[in-house]
């Protein structure tokens, strides 16, 4: 929501590519905080203030840093519609993606990483991929969308509750997450599910109205 706020000044006064440039500065930003963390000097001036910062709001994955690049590239795209053909959007897709995941492996490999949220070949290769499913259409799609919706939106709010309740049950069995990191992912998952399916399926009309 913050983000969009951002975005909407821009978009009002027509400075897409300030816009795109503020986004790209933030997210470089967040990256010193999350997955290139390493190569900050914990004793150097920059250092301290990325501690300081990490230790009251705990990470850069948030609303500015890691969020206004994708609003700010969904917004370029619906003002300035770019055109791709579906074999060069796949090509794209395979470059970044082999970049995307040569950078992760490189950052494992150098132990640079705090977190592993923010990645630089993330942003391109979202970008095409979004393109890419724009160009889709599956017609048997059809009389499921608003249903599809619903659980794709139950999941994505609900699913942060879940991994604090799987956690807790993780802590109380003695099972470490890191080590059952795909049951964890699986609960998360499936609860997250089963919560948006009730909801979707709901007759409620307090449910019915949150929904809509």
């Amino acid at each position: 929501m913050y983000c969009t706020v951002i975005v909407y000044f821009f978009v009002e006064i027509k400075r897409f590519r300030t816009l795109l440039a503020v986004g790209i500065l933030l997210y470089l930003i967040g990256l010193l905080g999350d997955t290139y963390h390493g190569l900050l000097n914990p004793d150097t001036l920059l250092g301290k203030m990325y501690a300081f910062y990490n230790y009251y709001f705990d990470t850069t994955r948030n609303l500015i840093f890691f969020g206004s690049i994708f609003l700010a590239l969904g917004a370029m795209i619906a003002w300035y519609r770019p055109a791709f053909n579906r074999t060069q959007l796949v090509l794209y897709i395979i470059l970044f993606g082999l970049l995307y995941l040569a950078e992760a492996l490189l950052i494992e490999h150098h132990e640079l990483a705090l977190e592993y949220n923010m990645y630089l070949f993330l942003v391109p290769l979202v970008t095409f991929l979004f393109l890419w499913f724009r160009k889709l259409y599956f017609a048997f799609l059809t009389p499921y969308v608003g249903w599809l919706r619903i659980l794709s939106l139950g999941m994505y709010c609900s699913h942060g509750i879940f991994m604090t309740v799987v956690f807790y049950v993780f802590e109380k069995l003695g099972m470490s997450v890191d080590q059952y990191s795909t049951l964890f992912f699986i609960g998360v998952t499936l609860l997250s599910l089963c919560l948006s399916w009730l909801m979707a399926h709901s007759k409620n009309k307090w449910i019915q109205r949150l929904i809509s």
